[in-house]
């Protein structure tokens, strides 16, 4: 990379995101096979750097428990083990 194209002092954007989207489908519904994709891109030549990386993770779970009062499901996976999940309550 060129030296004169980042210098110190330059200011650099960062930006993250994270969604978690749940769909809750009866036991002997067709699922979504578990999976991960990724990929990666970056500039180019003399061009001033830059870059994004993506990961999007699909993964069944199975719902184990629910608590009304706590607002929590416990999901189980196909591999064992069990994670709490808060769920939002649904705006009025």
């Amino acid at each position: 990379m060129p030296e004169e194209l980042v210098k110190v002092g330059d200011r650099v954007m960062a930006k993250y995101e994270e969604n978690l989207v749940f769909s809750v489908a009866p036991p002997q519904a067709r699922m979504a096979p578990d999976r991960v994709d990724s990929t990666v891109v970056t500039s180019q030549g003399n061009e001033l750097p830059a870059g994004i990386a993506a990961l999007e993770a699909t993964k069944t779970w199975i719902i184990v428990a629910t608590n009304i009062a706590a607002n929590t499901i416990t999901l189980g996976g196909t591999g064992g083990g069990q994670v709490p999940t808060g769920v939002a309550e649904r705006k009025k």
